[in-house]
């Protein structure tokens, strides 16, 4: 998936090692606003911009953003699945969890560890989603709706990045 990046951005500006190292460049950014977005469910404005700038000073986030990595791609996934998690407010809203679950397959595209990285986070916020099902209100979604979307982000994840796996399996084998 990263590599479809460089060839995008191959495409839009031509071929240089430049343009090349400019798909991080623009994954910095998306890694930027999605760090805000995940702050600013927690902080208020000024902390999250001071959250952002922490992050974009960090000397391997700064320095990492200069060449053409897996690694960069994957983060950027991370936050925004992260984020998609934290919406989601514990597995009980359909939209976040369907873009967690497409974010989830593209992010096990882009490097197959990514799926470590997002399993705990998944994990306890399916835990919420369990307390606050247990503590509801009866206006609030119930067990159906959080049994539907577990199973919606696994089937959904598991739609996207199998087809590859499937195809490609052999090799790691041999």
């Amino acid at each position: 998936l990263f590599h479809l990046m460089g060839a995008v951005m191959i495409q839009l500006f031509g071929y240089s090692t430049d343009t090349i190292a400019a798909t991080s460049s623009v994954l910095l950014v998306l890694l930027l606003i999605g760090c805000f977005c995940l702050a600013r469910s927690f902080l208020d404005p000024w902390q999250s911009l001071f959250a952002v700038f922490v992050v974009s000073m960090t000397p391997i986030v700064f320095a990492s953003s200069r060449f053409f990595m897996t690694d960069y791609g994957s983060a950027v996934i991370v936050v925004w699945s992260i984020f998609a998690l934290v919406k989601s407010q514990g597995l009980r809203h359909p939209g976040w969890v369907l873009l967690f679950a497409v974010l989830n397959g593209l992010g096990i595209l882009t490097r197959t560890v990514t799926f470590a990285y997002m399993l705990v986070p998944a994990i306890l916020t399916g835990l919420v989603g369990i307390v606050a099902t247990l503590r509801r209100e009866s206006w609030e979604p119930g067990w159906g709706t959080l049994s539907v979307n577990v199973a919606m982000a696994l089937v959904v994840t598991v739609g996207i990045f199998a087809p590859w796996y499937c195809t490609n399996l052999e090799p790691f084998y041999d």
